[in-house]
């Protein structure tokens, strides 16, 4: 297992039982994901999606190993898979339920309706304003990838749109807001993905690569989450490894006002003005990767790059974003 991981870790010379995997170690969330296929690649396992979930230490990944697997943990050489080939990872059945096509009646009808009405609250109470619609590409399938900073974040996004974007792009949604029948039942007329959040974001990615795969659309939120003070987070490497690995383009977006309407910790919206902007697509080939650090691999340069268009569009007399870099 130490030879896996020295073959995963090429810049660490000494690796230790009680090294801490993210402190000591370096690895974050998708490293991670990454970590365990080549594990069940070595090892010729499968293992559960929440198997890092209560691992700190080198020590503990060795012995759960152990606990599922006869195989000696000391050896083991197998090339490192890389990210198309986890996001080839098929869905189960139930999940490619979730996005199978709608059916007219019970479910175009019923989503018309909400997103007409949705649109009209947004309207009336938020005066909702949308430009550069004109920048989302036609006939063929994007990421939009706004700034997050509210729940409104993504009605704004949608409600943006003509409903016949609507009928073509998912997002994702924590599982546990929409159990039982009507809120299941809500998340596919909205169509929202529900992910378990024990592996969320292995499963996030699989299920956005499917979803872009098989010519839809999809709204990710690239800061990974929800902003405290409104200023523009660091965008995460994932929305780069969809983007250069399924090749589409990705349209970045500022959602401006939905903070002050209804930030973190508030528990009733405010009735303020939401502006949302669409900005030009971008895609991997509009990239110069030569240019990067070299201690930053491709995926992350591109969601940096897009972090700067989405900053771009951000109106004057804001709140000064580079404050929090």
């Amino acid at each position: 297992m130490v030879e896996t991981l020295k073959q995963f870790l090429k810049d660490v010379e000494h690796i230790n039982a009680d090294d801490n995997i993210e402190l000591d170690l370096g690895l974050d969330s998708l490293s991670k994901i990454e970590l365990v296929v080549l594990i069940e690649k070595t090892f010729s396992l499968k293992l559960p999606e929440d198997f890092m979930s209560d691992i700190q230490t080198v020590g503990e990944l060795v012995e759960k190993i152990k606990a599922v697997t006869t195989v000696d943990t000391g050896s083991g050489q197998v090339e490192k898979s890389g990210w198309k080939e986890i996001l080839l990872m098929e869905p189960s059945e139930k999940e490619l339920r979730i996005i199978s096509p709608q059916k007219p009646l019970t479910e175009l009808i019923p989503a018309f309706f909400i997103f007409v009405m949705l649109k009209c609250l947004f309207k009336l109470f938020f005066r909702l304003e949308v430009k550069g619609t004109g920048n989302i590409p036609l006939n063929k399938n994007f990421l939009i990838a706004p700034n997050h900073s509210s729940y409104l974040d993504g009605f704004a996004v949608i409600l943006s749109l003509p409903f016949e974007y609507f009928r073509n792009i998912y997002s994702l949604g924590l599982s546990s807001y929409f159990q039982g029948f009507c809120r299941s039942r809500l998340a596919r007329i909205a169509h929202v993905i529900p992910i378990d959040a024990s592996s969320y974001l292995n499963k996030a990615l699989q299920m956005s690569a499917y979803v872009l795969r098989n010519g839809r659309s999809l709204t990710v939120f690239p800061e990974g989450g929800r902003s405290f003070d409104g200023r523009l987070m660091e965008f995460k490497k994932g929305v780069g490894i969809l983007a250069i690995e399924m090749g589409v383009t990705v349209v970045p977006v500022f959602i401006d006002g939905a903070f002050e309407v209804l930030p973190r910790g508030a528990k009733w919206p405010g009735f303020r003005k939401i502006r949302v902007i669409f900005g030009k697509p971008l895609s991997a080939s509009d990239i110069d990767f030569r240019q990067k650090n070299e201690n930053i691999d491709n995926y992350q340069y591109f969601a940096d790059k897009l972090r700067e268009r989405v900053r771009g569009l951000k109106p004057r007399g804001g709140k000064d974003e580079d404050e929090n870099s």
